[in-house]
């Protein structure tokens, strides 16, 4: 059996790339985000059905290793697979290959199950369904159950992010995804002197819903460029990230 029980195949469209004809990475996410999803449609466990069910599973943490971007017009390979989990973690092990089948990034995520009912956490031996799991050794780059973010030097930036229409999913909350967007965000000239993202690691806490209005502190952990972002009183998410340095001539 292949290690990776689902692939899907894209080419890579000018829209969801940046001022570089690059693969944005919240847009490298997206598609890692529906690759699993179409991995459970294809086992029938549509989302409608897991909802009817009372299952709903959202991403808690994320690790992403970029090693080449991809850029507009080039065919890349996604496949996936989870990994068994414990307690409520479900652990899930992505990669993205270019035409060669060269690895251009890797991707660990953490999802939990919610009770789409009372939105209580559910652990994984709740879930009836039997999925096919990884093959071989899990060997991630970083252990997505594991990440801690902090501001280890005082925050030297903040701003406010209301969350949008357009930032939300069907879950009714703003999309993991979109906080890469605004991580790179609060660093836009240190990415464009860069050659893109490097390591990007996420971490939610809490669910952000329409209107909400996040606070953004951001700052400088020696090479990684963090962001905390509350709500109220409540902590959002954090993330931080590297970049490679830019190539010269």
């Amino acid at each position: 059996m292949a290690r990776y029980p689902y692939s899907r195949t894209y080419v890579v469209p000018l829209y969801d790339c940046d001022l570089f004809c690059r693969l944005r990475p919240s847009a490298m996410l997206r598609y890692i985000q529906s690759v699993a999803g179409e991995h459970l449609d294809s086992l029938g466990l549509t989302h409608q059905r897991l909802y009817d069910e009372g299952f709903v599973f959202v991403v808690a943490g994320t690790a992403l290793k970029i090693h080449r971007a991809p850029s507009a017009g080039e065919s890349i390979t996604i496949s996936t697979a989870p990994f068994t989990g414990r307690g409520a973690n479900m652990p899930r092990e992505t990669v993205l290959r270019d035409a060669g089948g060269i690895p251009l990034a890797e991707c660990q995520t953490n999802w939990v199950m919610i009770d789409s009912r009372t939105s209580r956490l559910l652990r994984v031996s709740s879930f009836p369904y039997a999925l096919p799991m990884l093959e071989g050794e899990w060997t991630p780059f970083f252990d997505p159950t594991r990440i801690r973010i902090r501001l280890y030097e005082e925050p030297g930036n903040s701003l406010e992010r209301v969350v949008r229409l357009s930032d939300l999913d069907q879950n009714l909350h703003m999309n993991n995804t979109v906080y890469a967007d605004l991580l790179t965000d609060c660093f836009g000239d240190a990415y464009i002197d860069s050659g893109g993202i490097d390591t990007l690691f996420l971490r939610y806490h809490l669910q952000a819903k329409l209107h909400d209005r996040l606070t953004l502190e951001y700052g400088r952990d020696g090479q990684m460029f963090v962001v905390s972002a509350h709500r109220g009183e409540k902590r959002c998410f954090e993330g931080a990230f590297s970049l490679k340095p830019l190539e010269t001539v």
